[in-house]
């Protein structure tokens, strides 16, 4: 196995220590034993010098026999010959200890060595000549004495000496087994700390494997859903476009996921998010495709094989209907809705080549297109889309100059009381004269919505119509409301309260004249934030009014929840009220609804007078609509406010049916 950064260092730093360590023990070992080795010559050393203290002995009693038979006068030939017996056998006992002593010759052996010499000299002269024993009778007892004397001497020196060995020997001993413990114990320890090491080293590269795997995945797939990433997308889908025939890139998107959650909470729409992408993979998958998640709600897919413009419709319908099954979990159940926008190569025209970020512009050409037409759709691509794209991104650079050269203008949409006839303010509506042309409000407002500039839109017309409605109110001979559009940006801008309280000063309107039109877009943002701005204003004196409703799925909840002062219910309910029963019950519901809780119901989009007359007897309160009048200028407003006029209710059906009010 290779070795890996510190550890494999680390590990032969620790095989050389245990080399180092094993030979420095083993030369002590050896040095050890070595000396226990001189310590056992010693010994030895001792134990000849106890023979040679034997011998002593031996002539100590030659000595004493000597000396009876000298008593006795004569020397009989076994008395001879134990002499020479015992001459013999301390002659070889002497030379025996001195090459014992050998070289090593102290104080103690000196003497030792000079006394055996002398005693084997007066042994060789009495064998000559016994009758020395009686001319040097003294002599020869000095001699004897001095030599019993050294080797005694000698003896107890050696014995200490013997004693002080053994102890050093088990000394040694015992140092030769703790070094021996010691060596196996530190080899141990740098065995088992070279295993730890090895296998930290393995966990460590295997961890750094993991996690390099899931950084891989990190990379390449997303983590809630599991579906490939926009990076793997990106490289995936090029290669299957450049291999494939006639390849078709998908772009899905989740329609309302954001009112998804905020009305169901992140949990669930993350299984709402789960289950749509394991559908949109099963899809592909089982059509040789390849699906990711972009991020968000977002998501796109690559058909290898696809058909004709009409095929790929087809497909995308049918891929629609499949996802919209239902999701449900913990007693909660949604249909998720989702708007598609395909394209194909080929359906690129002019000199933009097919490439992977050309097909996904396009693709999202047409996923904008079904949105705004209406969502839960599919559109193919084609090149019109591109086109009324460009215009869109030109109008809405154009916008801000537009405002500054004063293009945008206002007009009021007359509102009337439903039961007395008379006039009961306006609502304010933005337009823009572009080149001599009026755009749609529908078209540059959802433009505008885009980014922050429906908040400059927003303050020009709510100021303009304030100051509008302080002159309308000079001259009418009733108060004249004025209502305008809040966007959800705006709404949410940090300086609504102020920006407003601003507006109401220099104006000098009356708060309670001024209402705030909000819709659900507006609500879905920040709840907590919502329910404090709404306050705000309520503290204020301004009114609040739920504009579209019904329109949503959740307008219901909605009242329930928050304190509004007025609805306004959307022309949906309206066009067909005359032969629908259906429709009739749930406008009268919805006005029932409205009377208990106190809140003012506005009626829009009437249009006939048959509507008109049942909508004032189901209990509707105020209406607008072409029926009534057309939206006007600020001085028609002006005109209309003085007049005192009333609208002429159940005698006719063409719009603008005012008639002068009898009263004035």
């Amino acid at each position: 196995m290779k070795l890996a950064g510190t550890y494999g260092a680390v590990t032969l730093l620790l095989i050389a220590a245990i080399v180092a360590v094993s030979s420095l023990g083993g030369f002590m070992v050896l040095s050890q034993y070595d000396a226990l080795r001189e310590k056992e010559d010693a010994v030895t050393e001792v134990t000849r010098m106890r023979n040679g203290v034997i011998a002593i002995v031996d002539v100590v009693r030659a000595r004493d026999a000597l000396r009876d038979l000298r008593d006795e006068g004569e020397i009989d030939s076994t008395a001879g010959d134990a002499l020479t017996e015992a001459a013999d056998f301390l002659y070889v006992r002497a030379d025996t200890l001195r090459q014992a002593i050998g070289t090593s010759l102290d104080h103690s052996s000196e003497r030792v060595v000079r006394s055996l010499d002398n005693l084997v000299a007066v042994l060789d002269a009495v064998l000559v000549d016994p009758a020395v024993l009686d001319t040097e009778a003294e002599a020869i007892n000095a001699t004897v004495s001095e030599a019993t004397a050294a080797l005694m001497n000698y003896y107890d020196e050696q014995k200490e000496r013997h004693v002080a060995a053994v102890a050093q020997k088990t000394h040694l001993l015992q140092q030769l087994v703790v070094t021996t413990l010691g060596l196996i114990l530190l080899f141990a320890l740098i065995t088992t700390g070279t295993a730890i090491l090895w296998r930290a080293e393995y966990v460590g590269r295997m961890r750094r494997q993991e996690a390099e795997e899931k950084a891989n995945i990190l990379a390449y797939y997303d983590s809630l859903t599991g579906l490939p990433n926009r990076a793997s997308f990106l490289e995936e889908g090029a290669r299957i476009l450049g291999e494939a025939d006639t390849p078709a890139l998908i772009l899905l998107d989740l329609d309302d996921f954001k009112i998804i959650n905020d009305s169901y909470g992140h949990k669930f729409g993350d299984l709402v998010l789960r289950t749509v992408a394991g559908r949109i993979s099963h899809h592909f998958h089982g059509h040789g495709g390849f699906a990711a998640r972009l991020g968000g709600d977002e998501f796109a897919a690559v058909l290898p094989i696809a058909d004709d413009s009409d095929g790929l419709q087809s497909f995308v319908d049918e891929l629609i209907l499949e996802l919209s099954a239902n999701v449900t979990a913990d007693g909660l159940k949604i249909s998720p809705r989702l708007s598609v926008g395909a394209v194909m190569p080929h359906m690129l025209t002019g000199a933009e080549a097919p490439t992977l970020q050309a097909l996904i512009r396009a693709a999202d050409y047409a996923l904008y297109e079904a949105k705004s037409n209406g969502r839960f759709r599919g559109r193919i691509y084609d090149a019109k889309m591109a086109a009324s794209l460009a215009t869109r991104r030109e109008m809405k650079l154009e916008m801000p100059r537009a405002l500054a050269r004063d293009e945008f203008f206002i007009e009021y949409q007359p509102q009337f009381n439903l039961v007395t006839g008379r006039l009961h303010g306006f609502e304010a509506l933005a337009r823009w004269r572009r080149g001599g042309t009026v755009v749609p409000p529908g078209v540059f407002i959802e433009i505008a919505e885009e980014d922050d500039f429906i908040v400059q839109l927003d303050a020009w017309v709510l100021k303009h119509a304030m100051a509008e409605a302080v002159t309308w109110n000079r001259v009418a001979p009733q108060p004249i409301k004025i209502s305008t559009n809040l966007s959800a940006r705006n709404f949410h801008s940090p300086d609504l309260i102020e920006r407003i309280q601003d507006m109401l000063q220099t104006t000098k309107l009356p708060a309670e004249l001024l209402t705030l039109e909000i819709t659900e877009s507006v609500l879905i943002e920040d709840w907590v934030q919502t329910l404090e701005t709404l306050s705000d204003l309520s503290r204020l004196g301004i009114k609040i009014a739920l504009d579209d409703f019904g329109t949503g799925f959740s307008s219901l909840s909605y009242l329930r929840r928050l304190s509004v002062n007025e609805v306004k219910i959307d022309r949906a309910f309206v066009v067909d009220i005359e032969t629908s029963d259906r429709t009739r019950m749930m406008m009268d519901a919805l006005v029932d609804i409205a009377q208990r809780l106190g809140m003012q119901l506005t009626i829009e989009g009437i249009e006939t007078e048959p509507q008109a007359k049942i909508l004032a007897d189901l209990g509707g309160e105020v209406g607008q609509g072409y029926l009534f009048s057309w939206p006007v200028t600020a001085t028609e407003a002006l005109d209309l406010s003085a007049s005192g006029k009333r609208v002429a209710l159940h005698n006719g059906t063409h719009a603008n049916a005012v008639q002068a009010d009898p009263n004035t």
